[in-house]
């Protein structure tokens, strides 16, 4: 069922309760939204916020003052002035439908009743990707929804402070060739959906079961394969960097954790996980 709740009742109290310690935010009008994509930008400063998205510290701002929006001006044939303050996060904000009876595929990838999903717009993911590539990343460009769909529910997080503990927030990047986002949490987690594709499951399994028979006989240790992953995705992401906005993603979230105390084989691990977070894959271990 829709939730029952209109859109804009979720995103005022969610602006308010991201917004701490700084003022810093930015709604475009109409005209504008339908040139950025999005409904909202702010400066979040909360910790608890990045960690739940997967960010160890919140990302660089920007001031979109700075930046030559040409694509947008050619749109709409005028210039105005942007915003000469810090902005770190661009939403996109989705009403959510509330569902029980969950398809046997997503079932099947481990989704739980109740869950939730929203529609993508193609040409709204297309401005999404344009401004997260004029960002060049230095800011979060991502879908907000709540993980819920009543009003009651509304009403109670709105009055205990808890929507952002209680909502879903997407990197729009991980939705590029994707209809439709579906979770049953809150956080990063869910299900990017696209068009249905055969898979050929047997000789899929035949060659994760070779490869495990691979594995076994070669003795490999599992340290040092960790960190020669480690050590390839650097070198991968660091050629491609200035030209590739998830390569440079990947090392500006990476240079935020080498100095974090913790062993090198936990560093490697991190870094494997950022990989498949953003480019939206899933790392198997074999054996």
């Amino acid at each position: 069922m829709e939730a029952e709740f209109e859109e804009k009742e979720y995103e005022s109290p969610l602006i308010h309760q991201l917004m701490m310690e700084s003022n810093n935010m930015w709604s475009p009008g109409q005209v504008f939204e339908g040139n950025f994509g999005i409904d909202t930008s702010l400066e979040v400063l909360r910790p608890d916020f990045w960690k739940t998205i997967g960010h160890f510290d919140y990302p660089n701002s920007v001031i979109l003052s700075d930046y030559n929006f040409g694509y947008v001006w050619r749109k709409i044939k005028r210039k105005r002035k942007l915003p000469d303050f810090s902005l770190n996060l661009f939403l996109q904000i989705k009403r959510p439908e509330g569902l029980k009876n969950r398809p046997r595929n997503l079932k099947a990838l481990g989704l739980r009743s109740p869950y939730w999903r929203f529609g993508i717009k193609k040409h709204q993911q297309e401005l999404l990707m344009q401004l997260a590539r004029k960002l060049n990343n230095r800011a979060f460009v991502a879908y907000a929804s709540p993980a819920f769909h009543l009003a009651n529910d509304l009403y109670t997080n709105t009055r205990n402070n808890t929507l952002v503990e209680n909502s879903t927030f997407v990197r729009a990047e991980r939705l590029n060739g994707h209809y439709k986002w579906v979770y049953d949490c809150s956080g990063s987690n869910g299900i990017a959906c696209s068009k249905p594709q055969r898979i050929e499951d047997e000789y899929f399994f035949n060659e994760i079961n070779n490869a495990i028979k691979k594995n076994n006989n070669e003795k490999n240790n599992e340290n040092e394969n960790l960190i020669q992953l480690e050590q390839s995705i650097i070198e991968i992401s660091s050629k491609s960097r200035k030209s590739n906005y998830i390569a440079n993603e990947i090392l500006f979230r990476y240079e935020s954790i080498v100095e974090m105390e913790i062993s090198k084989e936990s560093k490697s691990y991190i870094l494997i996980k950022i990989f498949a977070n953003l480019t939206n894959s899933n790392w198997i271990t074999l054996g």
